[in-house]
């Protein structure tokens, strides 16, 4: 009888057992989305753990604060070469500006230089003589802007102009010299100039 009784016991127990745990068997909610993205993340957690040989989650937190610290850094440098990019953008705008207007001054000053020029070259025994300073603009800037200034010259009436080192001779060449010191002198306050 006391057999009986205590196995009775147990049967209504574990019947209220069974009826609790359906109970909270009915609160648990399966997300599929969920338990994809805790998988996911402890996969991610478990190829981490094995690619830095660490044992615990603090020890990659602490990695994952050292590399955060590394992307700042190279984010920091990112922002200083995009600043200094922009920097160097605007100095090269403005030298193209500036090298303009020494192009427009030359423009404007090449022919007074070819005028006084062959001025000074008749002056000097070369009455046919012609002369001109010729600009173009190159693309590129240097430290005397963009223009390439050549000088063409002929000594004689009728010939055609062409580069100076093409056609002048020594003698010729002397003078379009002395002709070209004298032009600077007079434009020029200097105490003193050797030829």
């Amino acid at each position: 009888a006391l057999l009986n009784e205590r196995t009775s016991q147990s049967l209504i127990e574990l019947k209220d057992i069974h009826r609790e745990l359906e109970i909270y068997s009915e609160k648990i909610n399966f997300n599929p989305e969920r338990y994809e993205l805790v998988s996911s993340r402890l996969s991610d957690i478990y190829t981490l753990v094995q690619k830095h040989h660490s044992v615990t989650g603090d020890d990659l937190l602490k990695i994952k604060e050292e590399l955060e610290e590394k992307t700042k850094g190279v984010e920091s440098l990112r922002n200083q070469l995009q600043k200094l990019t922009e920097q160097t953008d605007h100095q090269k705008r403005e030298l193209f500006e500036r090298a303009e207007q020494l192009h427009m001054t030359r423009e404007k000053s090449a022919i007074a230089i070819n005028n006084e020029m062959l001025k000074i070259l008749k002056e000097l025994g070369m009455p046919n003589a012609t002369f001109s300073a010729n600009m173009t603009k190159a693309n590129e800037l240097k430290a005397t802007g963009t223009d390439l200034i050549t000088f063409s010259f002929s000594a004689n009436k009728g010939s055609e102009m062409q580069s100076i080192q093409k056609v002048a001779s020594g003698g010729e060449l002397s003078r379009l010299m002395l002709a070209l010191k004298s032009l600077v002198i007079s434009k020029n306050i200097l105490p003193t100039i050797l030829f």
